[in-house]
């Protein structure tokens, strides 16, 4: 699998690849606790951009290190 720099997977047309895990279930703040999207990321994923995905792929790894951190 493809990755840009930086580490992001990305398919062919260079677009970032979806983070779900297959651990759907959303958290009492509306995010999912296996791939950290909101509900409403979760449902513009398939009609974002490639740029807008970046995003959405940023705030997962900044919630991600959040509840990290928090145990």
């Amino acid at each position: 699998m493809p990755r840009r720099p930086g580490g992001t997977a990305v398919n062919e047309e260079d677009e970032p690849l979806s983070p779900c895990i297959s651990v759907c279930l959303l958290d009492e703040h509306d995010i999912c606790v296996g791939c950290y999207r909101t509900a409403t990321e979760v449902a513009d994923w398939f009609v974002a951009s490639a740029e807008q995905k970046r995003e959405i792929l940023r705030l997962c790894e900044e919630r991600r290190a959040l509840a990290a951190k928090n145990g």
